[in-house]
């Protein structure tokens, strides 16, 4: 398959579009407990947001999920967000996804990272680095 071939499968005006839903509703203006788009869809969490266009039927919503889910913790309102899954299977899920993310190799990421453990060693908690650290091993590991 050709890159032009790729080009034409997905709509990445879409993708863009959705991913700009996702980044305006929930990260833009900080936390939320709730939202309520346009259509009069409401939303308890970006989980549940995402958890409807993974099982959506259209695959540049599903894909723009993903990536929205597998970057969220970049942000520290995604953090916070993180913290608040009750499912521990979602949670996990949630962990691996961003383990899986380049960013944490990079300079930015580590001391991002630091700051999450400082934030977890002074206020006790879910240690979500311990995880993310782990699974972020294993997983460059098992790309050798």
């Amino acid at each position: 398959m050709n890159t032009e071939e790729v080009k034409e499968i997905y709509d990445y005006a879409r993708i863009e579009d959705k991913l700009g839903l996702y980044h305006n509703v929930w990260l833009k203006n900080g936390y939320k407990k709730e939202c309520t788009l346009v259509d009069g869809r409401r939303y308890s969490s970006p989980f549940q947001m995402i958890d409807e266009d993974l099982n959506s039927e259209i695959d540049e919503d599903r894909f723009a999920a993903d990536l929205f889910e597998s970057t969220l913790l970049r942000k520290h309102v995604g953090y916070r967000y993180g913290l608040e899954i009750k499912d521990n299977q979602r949670y996990e899920e949630f962990i691996l996804k961003n383990s899986r993310d380049d960013f944490w190799g990079t300079h930015i990421g580590a001391d991002m990272l630091t700051a999450y453990a400082v934030l977890e060693e002074r206020f006790g908690g879910e240690f979500v680095t311990d995880k993310l650290i782990k699974h972020r091993i294993n997983y460059c590991y098992n790309l050798f």
